[in-house]
């Protein structure tokens, strides 16, 4: 869910792990993109990682974050499991 998302997100902040962002705007905040995400019909949020060096002097390592919703569009004609 986005609220486990979101829980994620917070405890990887304050482990100092990584930092998350908007890939699309680097500058716009996370919380700010995810509420948008959450009232829009968009089927998935994209977000870049930041990851923090394990050791002095290493560099920062980028990743990316995928969140999938997995509900149905509105009028999708799929069956319903027995």
């Amino acid at each position: 869910t986005l609220r486990a998302l979101r829980d994620s997100i917070a405890l990887a902040r304050e482990e100092r792990l990584c930092s998350f962002y908007n890939v699309d705007d680097p500058k716009r905040d996370v919380e700010l993109t995810m509420s948008e995400f959450k009232s829009s019909s968009q089927g998935y949020l994209r977000l870049g990682i930041r990851y923090e060096p394990t050791e002095d002097g290493a560099p920062w390592r980028d990743g990316e974050l995928l969140y999938i919703r997995m509900r149905l569009a509105p009028g999708d004609a799929a069956l319903d499991r027995p």
